[in-house]
């Protein structure tokens, strides 16, 4: 954990007054926007054919190496019928790595909607209009996605920001003020898979919160998942001083996705999560998810 060339000093870390969300925004300015808006209007799909290396590079920078985030907006989806969408966003998550299933019908795009489900009642974040705590993706995995695309589709009437926080400066933050927590936090957990899992794997898996190292960083977090009943006190404690961390102000950083929009989000250094949402009476707030490793 003291290593000089420990990942965590390597890398830029922020809080969320220090982002100037105009820095991390690709838009129409830019050649990939327009060059995608083209594929969309004539209905084709996406390929690296008609996408730059030098703007695929300049995306995948900001998410290794700057802000883990990426905004791509200016995106003309009207009179696009679900089916192409959909094929368009995994052709386009293509572009940065494998686009991988996130369940066990081996789904690659998942709808995030309000299906009326709760998980104070055991269900899934993504069909819920709940806030929920800052997580990241599939952490009841062996392998979680290390990037996670959400691409909005319908808006919310209220409600519904998304939220960053920067796993990096929490853990810069244990370890400076709350040492003892952090090495509770490096531990194996189980997180349960919710029922999610074909026949022969187990129903949870362990691993630690987090894992640094000199080449990696990986934050594994989503509170409602962790089978809390075989920890004693003083991990509950440190698990507390992490939910109180993700849930500050100064460590969120919110973004209104508006329709057409795409977030890329670096899966394993970003927590996410939103703010409860309320939907149209016409319309239901809807993303698209897609996981690539």
């Amino acid at each position: 954990m003291n290593n000089s060339n420990e990942y965590t000093k390597l890398v830029k870390h922020w809080l969320s007054e220090e982002i100037d969300l105009n820095n991390y925004i690709v838009d129409d300015s830019f050649n990939i926007v327009r060059d995608l808006n083209k594929l969309i209007k004539s209905k084709q799909r996406c390929s690296n054919q008609y996408i730059s290396d030098a703007s695929l590079a300049k995306i995948t920078k900001i998410l290794t190496d700057d802000s883990g985030f990426c905004l791509i907006k200016g995106l003309d989806i009207s009179g696009c019928d679900h089916k192409y969408l959909e094929e368009f966003l995994i052709d386009f998550g293509s572009l940065f790595g494998k686009v991988i299933p996130q369940n066990s019908l081996d789904e690659k795009i998942v709808h995030v909607i309000n299906k009326g489900q709760s998980l104070a009642k055991g269900g899934r974040y993504h069909n819920t209009n709940d806030s929920g705590s800052m997580h990241t993706d599939s952490p009841q995995y062996s392998k979680p996605p290390k990037l996670l695309g959400l691409m909005c589709i319908e808006s919310a009437m209220s409600g519904g920001e998304s939220r960053l926080v920067d796993g990096i400066s929490i853990y810069k933050k244990l370890q400076e003020e709350e040492i003892n927590s952090l090495n509770l936090l490096n531990k194996d957990f189980k997180f349960d898979k919710r029922g999610d899992y074909k026949s022969g794997e187990k129903s949870y898996t362990l691993a630690p919160i987090f894992e640094v190292g000199k080449d990696k960083f990986t934050f594994r977090y989503l509170f409602d998942y962790i089978n809390l009943k075989e920890e004693d006190k003083e991990t509950l404690d440190a698990i507390s001083k992490l939910n109180f961390l993700l849930d500050q102000d100064k460590y969120n950083f919110r973004i209104k996705l508006e329709i057409g929009d795409i977030l890329l989000v670096n899966n394993y250094r970003l927590a996410h999560g939103r703010d409860k949402f309320q939907d149209h009476e016409s319309s239901k707030r809807l993303l698209y998810r897609l996981w690539v490793n």
